[in-house]
């Protein structure tokens, strides 16, 4: 994790009353898509003449977006239909990371388990249609069942877990982190899925990672679930990450960066990611 997002990190602590969950998925979220390839150079060197056709295959994003809030002040929005809207946009996707953590034996949200973990999911193709994840064990999750997941080789080796088992999850509200004992067996999950682990998978940028790099792991849920989730509470599934497909490439970032950073709440924070860059410093190296 760099500098940077350890500052986020330490401020996101500090100021986790109530996005706390919210708060640890979108920094691990940025971590993940956000460029820890970047340094990567040794393996870029193994790879830098098929990443970009391994890359092309899974009908990449020219740039991700994240926007999260920096303090209860300035609460985290839906900028999906404005994004939309700027002119040099052609498509974009989006990923929710609703509070859904692994359940201990007892009941509590194992919620240090979260710290390099982000669990999420989308209902408008992000990692299935765009920014397809690569299954290189098991299968991909049924879109339409709820208990059923994927996740990175990373996020199944901190969890404990392997292809074919049952991982517990259960589902807070940001009502019931207000809770007395929230935490604990005594405020239980406003939803609880026994969740059958069918596939090990690989982003699209972690091909370009050395093991050193892959602290991070990731737990990709359903659009099934993601929208009963979003039954129970609108406000779990607003997005923390968009992918965005511009209509002429990585010549569109710049105007595309400017416009957005008008569109965003005044004191939060905000993280760009370009495809293109990482390409470039493969293929330099």
């Amino acid at each position: 994790m760099s500098q940077a997002l350890r500052v986020v990190w330490y401020r996101s602590r500090a100021t986790f009353s109530r996005r706390w969950g919210g708060y640890l998925s979108t920094v691990v979220l940025i971590g993940l898509i956000g460029g820890v390839a970047m340094a990567s150079v040794a393996a870029a060197r193994r790879t830098q003449s098929s990443y970009p056709t391994f890359l092309a295959s899974t009908n990449p994003s020219d740039m991700t977006f994240s926007d999260y809030s920096a303090g209860t002040n300035s609460p985290i929005v839906d900028l999906t239909a404005r994004i939309a809207q700027l002119a040099q946009v052609k498509l974009v996707v989006t990923t929710a990371s609703p509070l859904i953590a692994p359940l201990l034996p007892d009941g509590a949200p194992n919620f240090n388990a979260l710290g390099h973990l982000a669990i999420g999911g989308s209902t408008d193709g992000m990692f299935a249609g765009h920014d397809r994840v690569t299954v290189v064990e098991g299968r991909m999750a049924d879109p339409h069942r709820s208990d059923e997941i994927v996740m990175t080789a990373s996020a199944a080796a901190q969890l404990r877990v392997r292809a074919g088992q049952v991982l517990p999850l259960g589902f807070y509200t940001n009502a019931q982190e207000a809770l007395p004992g929230f935490g604990t067996p005594r405020v239980p999950p406003r939803l609880r899925v026994d969740a059958t682990v069918v596939g090990i998978a690989m982003l699209n940028n972690e091909v370009v990672e050395d093991d050193i790099d892959r602290s991070e792991g990731f737990v990709l849920l359903t659009p099934a679930l993601i929208r009963q989730t979003g039954e129970l509470s609108p406000a779990a599934n607003l997005p923390v990450l968009y992918g965005l497909q511009l209509e002429r490439g990585a010549r569109d970032v710049p105007a595309v960066e400017s416009e957005i950073i008008h569109l965003v709440p005044r004191g939060s924070y905000y993280n760009f990611h370009v495809t293109s860059r990482v390409v470039a410093e493969v293929e330099r190296h």
